[in-house]
């Protein structure tokens, strides 16, 4: 393999190691690095391009997508099968996702809004508008919860018996997804808060991804843990890990220590994350 082949490979690699994080944003980058590459050589790769369309899609590039699939559709391969298939789920997720341009891509108190609304490019493949708002943990909150999505024709949230035990829930309203952030968080700073909210985003822009959650949180006991780990990691990548540690120490301070909360990493699990 000549000098140039391996730096085209290890351009793909890299992608490919971003676009499994969740950083679709680098994985375009990359993926069109290696693409530019090869175009001119009799070696060219379709995969490459295929790959750079996934990409695409996450950061809403849906036209470019489109054109790649569409110059590989009539490949009689497995190349122009899975070239089809993405293609016509593309304009079903173009169809899906689209929003309204007078709706606002956050809604928010005034506190809250300051804080999230920077973050918000840290999540390229967020493509729903999201409102966040406090509440309690009164049967009053859950049942405004059941009656906006009554009023917008979803199914209620009946597993959610009660806002007892969360401190932020985030979940679908419409076409758009609501994070709900229990008033107690009012006194946290805004570092603490931040680190709250980056989890759940990442929760929120995973949902609104091509995957499915890493692991299944409804399986057992054992996939809600994974899983919600997985976003702690995720969340940390992303560069909020100072923030998500600051937030986990507010929330020793309000409910006690978390080394019984297997599902949520401890202060020190982070901070050894942190140092390596």
């Amino acid at each position: 393999m000549t000098d140039e082949s391996q730096m085209v490979y290890a351009l793909h690699s890299q992608g490919k190691n971003y676009f499994n994080a969740g950083f679709f944003a680098e994985a375009e980058l990359y993926f069109r690095a290696a693409v530019d590459a090869v175009k001119n050589h009799h070696n060219h790769i379709p995969v490459f391009e295929l790959d750079l369309a996934n990409a695409l899609q996450m950061v809403r590039k849906y036209d470019e997508a489109a054109s790649i699939y569409e110059k590989y559709s009539g490949d009689q391969s497995d190349i122009g099968f899975f070239a089809r298939t993405e293609f016509e789920k593309l304009q079903n997720r173009r169809r899906r996702w689209i929003v309204p341009p007078e709706t606002p891509a956050l809604t928010s108190d005034e506190r809250l809004y300051k804080v999230v609304a920077p973050m918000l490019a840290s999540y390229p493949a967020l493509v729903r508008p999201v409102h966040l708002t406090w509440v309690d943990e009164s049967k009053e909150s859950l049942l405004r919860i059941r009656e906006q999505q009554r009023l917008r024709g979803d199914p209620e949230e009946d597993w959610l018996e009660s806002l007892n035990g969360w401190e932020a829930l985030g979940i679908m309203v419409g076409s758009s997804h609501s994070v709900l952030v229990k008033a107690a968080w009012q006194k946290a700073n805004d570092s603490a808060l931040r680190g709250l909210l980056s989890h759940e985003l990442t929760h929120v822009e995973h949902k609104d991804t091509l995957r499915e959650q890493p692991v299944d949180p409804n399986s057992s006991n054992l996939g809600f843990v994974c899983n919600e780990r997985i976003i702690d990691l995720l969340t940390i990548f992303k560069g909020f890990g100072d923030d998500l540690l600051e937030s986990r120490k507010f929330l020793e301070r309000i409910r006690g220590s978390l080394k019984r909360t297997p599902s949520l990493m401890t202060p020190d699990e982070i901070q050894r994350i942190l140092r390596n």
